[in-house]
C-alpha cells in the first residue's frame, strides 16, 4: 500500500483515534485508494460508470473474464452457461480436468452439493480453500466435471469476489489464470499479454501483488481434512523441529513445494507448481528469496531427490542467500514415508506403503509402488509392484494410456492374452510361497477380460480398487508378522484417492483389533 498516498480528508480520518477508520485501517478512499479498471483483451479501457456492473453483464452474456484477486488472476465465466464453459476449456486447452466453482453463499452450495458438518466448517472457515464435495444433483452443466461425482467449490474470499454475484449470478467457474503448466499470472501487464487468447475482458485493480499464491484444495476423507494443494490460507506453514539452521529441501518435480529450516522451525512453502519450465523455476527462486529474506536464512545444505535427472541436482542458489553449500540426496519414497511418520509423531519402525509417482531406487531403477520397512534414517525395500517399461518415459505419468499400452503390449508379446483368466487369484500366493514382487499381469488380464465381456465400467473400476486394497493389506500383514511392526504409514499421491485410503485404512485397523 506504500504507493497510495492518503489525501487530506482520508488522512484526517485514518489518524483520528475517535474515528472508526483508525481502528479498521482500510485504505479504500475513492480519491486516494486502490481502484478498479476494466479492459478488453487488446488492453483498451472499457468506458463505464461501474466496472463491476459491466463485468456482471459480461458474465451473464457468456463472456470469459480474467479477474485479479488477492494472489493472482482467475478466469471466470457463468457456471450455468455450457457454451461459455466449453469455450473456456478450448481456450485453456483443458479437455477433461474438472473446473473449480465459486458459489455465492452456503445456501447455493447446499443446492448443488451435499455437505457434512466437517465440510461446512472448512467451507466457511477463515482459510477459504477449494473443497471437493459430492454432487447433490446434475443441475449444473455436464462439462464442468464430466463423469466426476464431485465438484470443487469455493466461497468468495475477498470483497471483489462478493461483488461479482447478484440475483442472476449464483455460480461462476473459477479457475486459475495461467497458461497450462505455467505459474499463476499476478502482474497486470503480464496477464494482458499471456491471457489475452483466453479472456474476453480483464477486471483489474492497481494494487500490486508481491508474490503470487494459488488457491488451496482440500477434501474430507475418514472425517479428516486432507490437503491436496497447500497454498493460500494453509502455507507457508511452520513446523516446530529442533534442527540445524539453513537446510533447504527442494521438494518434488511435480506439484512442488520446498522446506527451509530456521533453527527451531521448518518453514514449508506454498505450492509452487511443476518444475518443468524456466518460469516455474523462477517462481521457485522468487518465493525462496522472499522467505529467506524475511527470516534472514542463509542456506548451507541443499537436499534433493536422488533421481539422476532431477532438476534439483543442478539447482544453483543465489549466492546472497547461501553460504558454503553442501548437497545431500534422498530416496523419493523414503521421504514420503518419513514425512508421514513425523506428521503423526511416530518414532518406531513402520511399514511404509508408498504409492504414487516415481522415485529413483538404490538398484538404479525407477521405483513405482513399494512397501518399505522404515526408520527416519534407513529403510528396507520389502516388496514392490512388478517393473514395467514406461512408454514415453516420464510422459507416462501424466498420460496413463501410455502405461495401459505397455501392459497390453507385453501381455500380447508373452502370448497371455489369448487365454481367458479370472480377475484375481491370490496376488501374493500363500504366506509360505510369498514373493516380494506384485505381479500386475493378472490384474491387467482381468481388466481386459472384463472389457471384452462388456462389463460395467464402474464394476471394473471397483474390482481394480479392491484388488489394490487387498494386496496392500496382504503384504502389510505378512511384513507385520515378519518384522513385528504394528504401524503402517500410507503416503504418496495415490492415497489422495478416497476409496483406496478408506479401504486400506479400514482393513489395517481391523487387523490390529
Amino acid at each position: 500500500m506504500h504507493s497510495f498516498k492518503m489525501c487530506s480528508e482520508f488522512s484526517s480520518e485514518y489518524y483520528d483515534v475517535d474515528n472508526r477508520r483508525f481502528h479498521a485501517e482500510p485504505t479504500c478512499c475513492r480519491e486516494c485508494g486502490p481502484s478498479l479498471s476494466l479492459m478488453d483483451k487488446d488492453g483498451r479501457n472499457i468506458k463505464c460508470s461501474d466496472e463491476l456492473k459491466m463485468t456482471r453483464h459480461y458474465i451473464r452474456n457468456g463472456r470469459i473474464v480474467a479477474v485479479k484477486g488477492i494472489g493472482g488472476f482467475n478466469l471466470i465465466c457463468d457456471g450455468h452457461n455450457e457454451m461459455a464453459i466449453e469455450n473456456l476449456r478450448k481456450r485453456k486447452q483443458r479437455k477433461a480436468k474438472p473446473l473449480a466453482l465459486m458459489m455465492k453463499d452456503v445456501d447455493t452450495v447446499k443446492k448443488y452439493c451435499t455437505l457434512s458438518i466437517k465440510e461446512l466448517k472448512i467451507l466457511t472457515g477463515r482459510k477459504k480453500p477449494i473443497i471437493i464435495l459430492r454432487k447433490r444433483n446434475d443441475e449444473l452443466p455436464y462439462n464442468i466435471a464430466f463423469e466426476n461425482y464431485t465438484l470443487g467449490v469455493i466461497l468468495p474470499y475477498s470483497p471483489l469476489h462478493y461483488m461479482l454475484f447478484d440475483k442472476d449470478i449464483d455460480v461462476i467457474v473459477f479457475t486459475s489464470g495461467n497458461i497450462s503448466s505455467m505459474p499463476l499470472e499476478y502482474k497486470n501487464y503480464c496477464a494482458l499479454n499471456n491471457l489475452r487468447h483466453m479472456a474476453d475482458y480483464f477486471l483489474m485493480h492497481n494494487r500490486d501483488i508481491n508474490t503470487s499464491v494459488d488457491d488451496s484444495i482440500v477434501k474430507v476423507c475418514c472425517d479428516k481434512e486432507v490437503v491436496i494443494r497447500s497454498a493460500r490460507g494453509y502455507a507457508p506453514v511452520f513446523i516446530k523441529l529442533d534442527i540445524s539452521r539453513g537446510i533447504l529441501c527442494l521438494g518434488s518435480e511435480l506439484k512442488n513445494t520446498f522446506s527451509i529450516s530456521s533453527g527451531s522451525y521448518v518453514i514449508v512453502s506454498p505450492y509452487v507448481g511443476d518444475m518443468e519450465n524456466v518460469q516455474t523455476v523462477e517462481r521457485f527462486k522468487s518465493v525462496l528469496k522472499l522467505i529467506s529474506s524475511i527470516y534472514n536464512i542463509k542456506v548451507n545444505t541443499i537436499v534433493y531427490d536422488n533421481h539422476p535427472y532431477n532438476w534439483g541436482r543442478s539447482f544453483e542458489i543465489d549466492v546472497s542467500t547461501a553460504k558454503n553449500v553442501k548437497r545431500v540426496g534422498v530416496y523419493h519414497h523414503h521421504a514420503h514415508i518419513v514425512s508421514c511418520m513425523y506428521e503423526n509423531h511416530i518414532d518406531d519402525k513402520v511399514i511404509g506403503v508408498a504409492l504414487g509417482g516415481t522415485g529413483y531406487g538404490d538398484d538404479k531403477k525407477i521405483w513405482g509402488g513399494e512397501f518399505l520397512v522404515c526408520t527416519y534414517m534407513n529403510f528396507i525395500r520389502a516388496a514392490h509392484i512388478k517393473y514395467m517399461k514406461m512408454c514415453g518415459g516420464d510422459s507416462a505419468v501424466k498420460e496413463p494410456g501410455r502405461m495401459a499400452a505397455s501392459f497390453i503390449y507385453y501381455l500380447i508379446k508373452d502370448g497371455r492374452l489369448k487365454y481367458n483368466r479370472e480377475l484375481i487369484k491370490k496376488i501374493c500366493g500363500s504366506e509360505e510361497k510369498y514373493k516380494n514382487i506384485i505381479d500386475t499381469d493378472k490384474i491387467m488380464l482381468g481388466i481386459l477380460n472384463d472389457l471384452c465381456e462388456q462389463k460395467d465400467m464402474g464394476l471394473i473400476s471397483l474390482k481394480f480398487h479392491n484388488t489394490v486394497c487387498d494386496f496392500s493389506y496382504m503384504i502389510c500383514s505378512i511384513l507385520r508378522k515378519k518384522y513385528g511392526i504394528n504401524y503402517a504409514a500410507l503416503s504418496g499421491g495415490t492415497f489422495q484417492n478416497s476409496i483406496l485410503l478408506r479401504k486400506v485404512k479400514k482393513s489395517l485397523r481391523i487387523a490390529i483389533l
